[in-house]
């Protein structure tokens, strides 16, 4: 018997023609390597091919996907010479450098149990997409550190508080003004620590009546009281247990209940409705206000015991008036994001457009900021936003803040003023198709016609 020398060509490719159909390309997704089985199977010479397009040969193939990718494919099922084949599709690299691609199918010609290693396939397929759906549901996890857009120290600092407090395990209680981003600094700090595949449970104290809110954190045992569920129900707190549960809106949580919270937190464990028994949970409580709980406290309206316990922890969010420099890149993310979810094609917003909006303080914060770019949007449609598109802001506002030598308010009737000349110029005077052409009726441009004194052009023939 040969002795191998198992750091050898010979050893590696014996492997590879004695185990599944393999066929390997290169980055330009060319045929390098083809097994005798799967040569066979295709019924071709494994020489012919080599240097080919992988689709001239496997006209179904998603190797030229992969390399393009680098994402794998995992029990893909395909239909490969009119039979049907199951596929493993991976990228290959060397030190982090994709350097091509590899498949390995099972057919039915190369193994007797093609039929049981399909259905035992498609069974796990189908599994693992329920399992995948109900983890993305109990997880909950939508937003990382990236999704705290800014570069402000206030948010420097923010993101380093973020990743300090992450790897540990302590409670933490999140204060800012509506609209500041409590649950996105929730979701990161879930997303930093060991307990990111684990998952996040949400919960709004102040959207859930009281008298629902315990069975929503508890759960209940069948038959815990009337009109409860059969096979009764398990609670928020449960769900999350090894992970993390986001209160939102803890100020609003009932007395009653906050005693039950300051068990949890204590001894670890819950009581279910209707049981005697405890139920033991792991579970790290992350809580957010928009009012300060130890004026609550004060106020004798938030147990002073549960406040401790909340606030091992505390990060408050400044509101977007203490760091207007993360205005504008807050501004490109929300264009970015909007033209995604709303189809439009907004190109961008006008540098003195920025400037007027960084005089306002924006009470509403960021959540404000982004409504304002969201109409803003629905009335440009494409192109560029600029001042024009926010007259209503100004006229809601009262904003009249000077800049220099002008305001907001007769910036707005400066573009809108030259945004009509031009169209009444292209148009030559005529005003049905001017209107038209500016996106507004006849009767408004008449209005403005009149509002600013604007000559009107004869129309020509």
């Amino acid at each position: 018997m040969r002795n191998f020398d198992y750091d050898s060509i010979f050893f590696y490719k014996l492997i590879l023609e004695n185990v599944v159909g393999v066929m390997v390309v290169d980055t330009e997704a060319r045929i390098v390597y083809v097994n005798d089985k799967y040569a066979n199977f295709l019924g071709i010479k494994a020489n012919d091919v080599v240097g080919r397009r992988v689709r001239e040969i496997v006209p179904t193939t998603r190797l030229d996907i992969i390399v393009k990718t680098g994402v794998a494919e995992y029990a893909d099922t395909s239909i490969v010479k009119g039979k049907k084949v199951i596929c493993n599709r991976i990228p290959l690299e060397v030190d982090g450098k994709l350097i091509g691609a590899v498949t390995m199918i099972f057919t039915e010609k190369i193994g007797d149990d093609f039929e049981f290693v399909n259905t035992l396939t498609q069974k796990l397929k189908g599994e693992l997409e329920y399992y995948k759906r109900e983890v993305k549901l109990l997880q909950g996890a939508k937003y990382n550190l990236n999704s705290i857009i800014g570069q402000s120290p206030a948010n420097k600092n923010l993101k380093k508080l973020i990743k300090q407090v992450a790897a540990t395990g302590s409670t933490v209680l999140i204060e800012g003004d509506t609209g500041t981003g409590k649950e996105l600094v929730a979701h990161a700090i879930h997303q930093e620590s060991d307990r990111r595949h684990h998952p996040l449970v949400r919960i709004n104290c102040a959207a859930i009546p009281h008298e629902l809110l315990e069975s929503e954190l508890f759960g209940y045992t069948e038959g815990a009281f009337t009109g409860a569920s059969k096979k009764g129900k398990v609670g928020k707190l449960e769900i999350a247990n090894r992970g993390s549960i986001l209160l939102d809106e803890i100020n609003e949580m009932p007395l009653s209940l906050q005693v039950k919270l300051l068990r949890v937190i204590q001894e670890k464990e819950i009581d279910k409705i209707g049981s005697e028994k405890p139920i033991p949970v792991d579970v790290r409580v992350i809580s957010s206000t928009n009012q300060p709980l130890e004026d609550l406290v004060n106020k004798q309206s938030f147990r002073e015991d549960l406040y401790y316990r909340l606030s091992v922890v505390v990060i408050k969010i400044p509101p977007l008036r203490e760091r207007k420099e993360d205005i504008p890149l807050l501004i490109d993310h929300f264009i970015r994001k909007l033209n995604n979810t709303l189809g439009l094609n907004i190109s961008g917003i006008d540098n003195g457009t920025v400037d007027l909006l960084l005089q306002y303080n924006w009470p509403g914060n960021a959540r404000e900021l982004e409504n304002a770019i969201e109409r803003a949007m629905n009335t440009c449609i494409k192109g560029r936003l600029d001042i024009s598109h926010f007259s209503w802001l100004a006229s809601r506002l009262d904003f009249v803040d000077s800049i220099g030598d002008y305001c907001l308010k007769d910036e707005i009737v400066e573009s809108e003023t030259k945004a009509i000349r031009n169209a009444l110029q292209i148009c030559k005077g005529n005003k049905t198709r001017a209107a038209k052409l500016l996106g507004i009726n006849r009767v408004t441009l008449y209005k403005k016609l009149k509002k600013f004194s604007l000559q009107c052009y004869p129309v020509q023939k």
